[in-house]
């Protein structure tokens, strides 16, 4: 897509936010949402480069652009499951990076977020498996930070949600083999946090 490879070239760390905007938008009128959405993909995979290579302010800086251009959309149309998962996805980056820097406050606030969508979306449909499983990763992801600044109640109460929510999808399909595996890893957070007490 040549607006993404006009945005690499520039440097997409180095760009002011109404650059990476304006190339959104731009590419939304004469393309539509659909472009929109891929192009998405494409800046969250360049985000994913950044933080492989170390650069961990650049890709911050990646996923923060692109999560400012996503809430324009979002709130012009705010039952567009699309962009919501979109916006729950650049959350969870930023605060996977925000934890490997060290914030743990912000990265909280920032899976918090994360987790309010996926809460909204499950609600809205519950009988999407993948809602409900990104549903289960969010409270995962919100109990380990509250793991560990002493938070330890809130942290167990996320895992077992998690957990619950992964019981009873297991229970409806046996042929996820992801299943299993995903359940394994909650019920050994209860374990260790439980244990720990």
């Amino acid at each position: 897509m040549k607006l993404l490879g006009d945005m690499y070239a520039a440097g997409i760390g180095g760009l002011p936010k109404d650059n990476a905007a304006a190339l959104i938008f731009r590419l939304k009128a004469e393309k539509g949402n659909e472009a929109v959405q891929k192009h998405v993909v494409e800046l969250d995979k360049i985000g994913n480069v950044l933080v492989a290579q170390g650069n961990l302010a650049e890709a911050l800086n990646s996923f923060r652009d692109s999560l400012a251009s996503l809430k324009h959309f979002a709130k012009a149309d705010p039952d567009n499951a699309g962009w919501q998962h979109d916006l729950s996805v650049f959350h969870e980056r930023i605060g996977d990076v925000l934890w490997d820097q060290g914030n743990l406050p912000a990265a909280l606030d920032s899976y918090k977020a994360m987790h309010a969508i996926r809460e909204r979306l499950a609600a809205a449909e519950p009988g999407d498996v993948e809602w409900q499983r990104g549903l289960a990763a969010s409270y995962g992801r919100v109990a380990e930070v509250e793991a560990r600044p002493g938070a330890r109640d809130q942290a167990l109460s996320g895992f077992r949600n998690g957990r619950d929510i992964l019981v009873r999808l297991k229970a409806q399909s046996t042929d996820d083999a992801q299943l299993p595996k995903d359940l394994a890893w909650f019920e050994s957070q209860i374990s260790s946090l439980s244990a720990s007490r």
